[in-house]
């Protein structure tokens, strides 16, 4: 597998992040997840989309701002 992409176990041990926080993320539209080629019933995200994601505040974060 590519380095770009990672799983949702890598990205939950690599970042700061949970699962209601992942999944809030692709609801709002700043994050898409993939399927496994080789494995469908497996999630992937792309790095980089993860993390640009988690730089940004969230809706509820620009509103407290």
């Amino acid at each position: 597998m590519s380095r770009t992409y990672i799983t949702r176990a890598e990205a939950l041990a690599k970042y700061p992040i949970t699962e209601r926080g992942l999944s809030r993320l692709v609801d709002a539209g700043r994050l898409r997840r993939y399927q496994d080629m080789t494995d469908h019933r497996r999630v992937l995200y792309r790095r980089h989309e993860l993390e640009t994601a988690l730089r940004q505040p969230t809706p509820a974060e620009e509103v407290a701002a």
